[in-house]
């Protein structure tokens, strides 16, 4: 729903009415979870970062994951998940 009242947004209204939009949707709920799911987004870039990172440095998977348990305060079942969905066949 979020997307699509975006996507009207940007295409009827001009640049200084999106501005004061923008500052309406920082308080409201929706604008609170458009603002967590870019957070999240940009954690699991730096995620992908770290791992492919380190993949290309030759450190081995154990280390790489207790980096990412200890950065991005992950479990091990997360930083394990992170690790194969990131890191692929190039383990």
């Amino acid at each position: 729903m979020e997307s699509v009242l975006y996507a009207f947004a940007c295409k009827f209204l001009k640049e200084n009415e999106l501005s004061e939009i923008k500052e309406v949707f920082r308080m409201t709920v929706l604008g609170e979870m458009i603002w967590h799911d870019g957070e999240k987004k940009g954690i699991e870039k730096g995620i992908e970062a770290l791992i492919l990172d380190n993949l290309e440095e030759g450190i081995l998977k154990d280390r790489i994951l207790l980096k990412l348990a200890r950065r991005f305060g992950l479990t091990q079942e997360q930083a394990e998940s992170y690790f194969v969905r990131f890191a692929g066949n190039r383990q």
